[in-house]
């Protein structure tokens, strides 16, 4: 893994994205949540995109009369060495080290990319653990332009480390039974590349399964 050299490339900014994550927030505004405060995990992150300092404000958004609790959680030490925060924790994202029913919301930024497909499994199964029952996944990953393991080789060469794209059902069903798609928006990055954001729930009664696209002008 050429981690190294990964970190040294500039990824596009989180607010690239802001219109699709403000069309999050609307929704997940409405969603009933009984709690008085919230746990929220940041799951994985470049120091330089903006993550970190952004999603606090989302997750406020979302909570905007609740204490926010934010835990930044890498399985690399030098993104969480970068940031000025407490509650950061060095773990994989598949292995998260959270009681039961103690997480409000997991945010995933292409994790889901850089995953493969049983870590994503392990992942979604310790999530449904973890995650309380008024709780939330919400996962962006990027998608293939060309056939999937063509283009997946491609991008792993570039960045220098493994890079998984994969069509959006595949995502869902790698998920299944673990997780549930109440929604997902189709959107694109700066250079104009598919990508997909998924709002996940362990609760089977919650999949709605709405759909839109968003695009930034």
């Amino acid at each position: 893994m050429g981690w190294t050299e990964y970190y040294k490339r500039d990824p596009y900014p989180i607010e690239s994205l802001q219109p699709a994550y403000e069309t999050v927030e609307k929704i997940l505004q409405q969603q009933p949540f009984s709690k008085d405060s919230v746990n929220a995990v940041l799951g994985g992150f470049h120091p330089r995109s903006g993550l970190a300092s952004w999603f606090p404000r989302f997750c406020s958004e979302i909570y905007p009369s609740k204490k926010v609790n934010i835990i930044n959680l890498d399985m690399n030490s030098y993104p969480l060495l970068s940031l000025n925060q407490p509650n950061k924790i060095q773990a994989k994202i598949e292995n998260p080290p959270f009681a039961p029913n103690s997480i409000d919301l997991f945010f995933l930024s292409s994790t889901f990319n850089f995953m493969r497909d049983e870590q994503i499994q392990k992942f979604a199964k310790q999530a449904s653990t973890s995650l309380s029952s008024q709780g939330w996944v919400v996962a962006s990953f990027a998608l293939p332009w060309l056939p999937s393991k063509f283009e997946s080789l491609l991008t792993s060469i570039t960045l220098r480390t493994k890079f998984y794209l994969r069509k959006k059902q595949q995502i869902t069903q790698l998920l299944s039974p673990w997780l549930h798609l109440y929604f997902s928006i189709e959107t694109e990055t700066p250079d104009h590349s598919p990508c997909e954001i998924f709002v996940l729930s362990k609760n089977p009664n919650s999949a709605a399964v709405l759909q839109c696209s968003v695009f930034s002008e």
